[in-house]
């Protein structure tokens, strides 16, 4: 059943949760930049259309300005512009990259009954950017018909390892059988096969395996559960590779001790695990967030982030990180101390979440499958598409810790349409994020 993501119902109410657990070092930096966001999207919205696609243009020639936020949100709520028109966006390559990308997400958000033969064409053409074929990928598959869905096929083996992962990931949420004969060839040509490849596939076996006890019944020429053991566990130690090997823990973590699969699971909750780390160097005094995944200095910290436009989550090091910028130290959500196991459980999650390859959504902070089947909690295999505020927000809140939100729909991982509304719109960005509702432990 399809659910209709109101962005623009909280735009104006949502200002005001940004009082609760104010933090009072940083709350006027994080109140101007709400009123900036709040001013500018009413001037988008009451401009005409050809001056509002003009000045949109321009703020989108800017990959770090903090204001496309509103802009994705303003062209999402503007009646004027029709889904035919969003089309022509979309498809003019012209057009700056980010508004293209932006054309997107508000096509997407607005559930279009079948997927454009013309959006079909950019995602099918591989001289078009690889991250605008990923994302349209990930946010409009929901609304392919079958056989847009096998076209997909096409694009499954493309040397870009996000679109990849990402073409193989929605095949498998509109042609199961499809995905999983897919990542049967896959594994059993691990040997020839690329990181993302071998990280999706091990994904659908498990999930395959979850669903039905045994693949074969689906097909006699594909895996058993005890064959998918096997061949996890040699390509675990046959492969050195961290993302090969992440994702084989977490694919066989329902079936198998790690000790059986000689897996090397490192000690969690150690350094600074699981607490946010924030740094500037996006526009308009905004910040970027991301978990901290490893280490307890700048020689060895690890970061699980959604990087940005043109990437997607994946885990760096601290200069990577910074990206040239200045940290501005690391926090804990201000609803709580943390504790080991609590810290244990986020860093978990937040290495699942840049494990997945999420496409990187500049309008709202997560955005899921709508054809997921959870009734209570999205697990990270439903997010399509997230920001770095949703990876912060979804670690802590996805493991009942609260970040930000009113006193009902607070948990960003809920389902719901109530939970939707809370944290949609840009009444949160990071520097919001950090400055009101954690609390900020020290340097990195």
């Amino acid at each position: 059943m399809k659910r209709l993501q109101k962005i623009s119902a909280f735009f104006i109410t949502g200002i005001m949760f940004l009082s609760v657990f104010v933090m009072p070092t940083y709350a006027q930096e994080s109140v101007n930049i709400s009123t900036a966001n709040e001013k500018l999207y009413n001037e988008l919205i009451n401009k005409t259309e050809a001056d509002f696609i003009e000045y949109a243009s321009e703020i989108c020639e800017n990959e770090d300005s903090s204001e496309l936020v509103v802009v994705g949100t303003a062209m999402y709520d503007r009646t004027d512009i029709s889904n035919n028109e969003l089309i022509d966006l979309i498809t003019d390559i012209s057009n700056p990259y980010l508004l293209r990308r932006l054309a997107v997400e508000s096509y997407a958000f607005r559930e279009p009954e079948i997927v454009d033969s013309e959006i079909m064409k950019i995602i099918m053409d591989e001289n078009e950017e690889s991250d605008l074929r990923t994302i349209s990928v990930s946010l409009l598959t929901d609304y392919m018909d079958e056989t847009q869905v096998k076209q997909l096929v096409n694009i499954c083996n493309d040397s870009d390892g996000d679109l990849a992962y990402n073409t193989i990931k929605a095949i498998e949420r509109m042609q199961p059988e499809i995905a999983v004969e897919i990542a049967t060839g896959i594994y059993n040509n691990y040997e020839t096969e690329t990181a993302a490849r071998i990280n999706i596939a091990s994904k659908v076996l498990s999930r395959s395996l979850e669903k039905t006890s045994n693949v074969r019944t689906i097909d006699q020429n594909l895996m058993s559960k005890e064959e998918f053991i096997a061949k996890s566990a040699e390509i675990y130690n046959s492969i050195n590779d961290e993302e090969v090997r992440c994702a084989i823990q977490c694919a066989t973590s329902n079936y198998v001790d790690n000790a059986v699969m000689m897996l090397n699971v490192e000690p969690r909750a150690t350094g600074k695990q699981g607490y946010a780390a924030y740094r500037d160097g996006v526009a308009l005094i905004e910040w970027h967030g991301a978990i901290i995944t490893s280490g307890s200095s700048t020689a060895n910290y690890v970061f699980a982030h959604a990087q940005g436009p043109s990437a997607t989550t994946c885990t760096t090091n601290y200069t990577g990180f910074l990206d040239g910028n200045t940290s501005k130290g690391y926090y804990r959500p201000s609803s709580t101390t943390l504790t080991s196991s609590q810290r244990d459980a986020v860093y978990s999650t937040a290495l699942s979440i840049a494990n997945e390859r999420i496409g990187y959504v500049l309008s709202t902070p997560i955005r899921y499958s709508i054809s997921s089947t959870a009734t209570n909690k999205y697990p990270v295999s439903d997010i399509i598409a997230i920001r770095c505020d949703g990876v912060v927000e979804y670690a802590y809140e996805y493991n009942n810790i609260r970040v930000f939100g009113g006193n009902t729909y607070w948990n960003i991982s809920k389902v719901g349409a109530g939970y939707e509304n809370e944290h949609s719109g840009y009444q949160m960005t990071p520097s919001i994020q950090a400055n009101n509702y954690m609390v900020r432990m020290g340097a990195l």
